[in-house]
């Protein structure tokens, strides 16, 4: 690991520790630096906010869920995954998902399953689909995905993820609007 990675690991473990401790939004670079031992100088190299600190913890700890379930029939047990690790680091992820705009958790993490469904979808071969379908299908998803997480963070991440990311699982694949078409058949 090069010095680099190494200085940008220390801000970024001091910050997830203040983030528990005292929030996010009352949290400044002053404090951060005092509190890593570092120049401002030194932080301003790396990172040129609090806010690029955070996207960079999140590209560095939600990438590897989803690089490994790129497939259709897997994604769900990315989703999986990535819940048990926002729910065994949530000190630190349920504050995270009030902040709103740029670089927010939330911001991230709609991008990342954007370009993921996105992915799934020409991996599947929807080149039916125009280039605009796909982008608001991905979006669509993303969105759908984000909020639930949302919800399941502001509830305080204690349930069990497992029935809600079934319950997408079968509304994005179609079983249960097929279902409900079923049901509204007449006997």
């Amino acid at each position: 690991m090069s010095a680099s990675e190494i200085t940008k690991r220390h801000i970024a473990t001091t910050l997830k520790e203040m983030v528990r401790q005292q929030g996010f939004s009352s949290l400044s670079v002053g404090e951060l630096i005092r509190r890593c031992d570092i120049s401002r100088n030194t932080f301003y190299y790396h990172f040129r906010d609090k806010y690029e600190v955070v996207s960079w913890i999140f590209y560095d700890e939600i990438r590897p869920f989803l690089a490994q379930f790129d497939r259709l029939e897997n994604w769900t047990a990315g989703l999986s995954e990535l819940c048990l690790y926002l729910q065994a680091n949530r000190e630190f992820y349920i504050p995270m998902l009030e902040v709103e705009g740029q670089n927010s958790f939330c911001e991230c993490l709609t991008q990342f399953y954007q370009d993921l469904i996105y992915a799934l979808l020409l991996k599947q071969g929807a080149h039916a689909l125009q280039e605009r379908q796909m982008q608001t299908v991905s979006r669509f998803i993303a969105a759908g995905i984000v909020s639930e997480i949302r919800r399941w963070g502001h509830r305080g991440m204690k349930s069990d993820p497992a029935p809600a990311i079934q319950m997408l699982r079968e509304l994005f694949s179609g079983q249960l609007l097929n279902e409900l078409h079923r049901m509204d058949q007449p006997q």
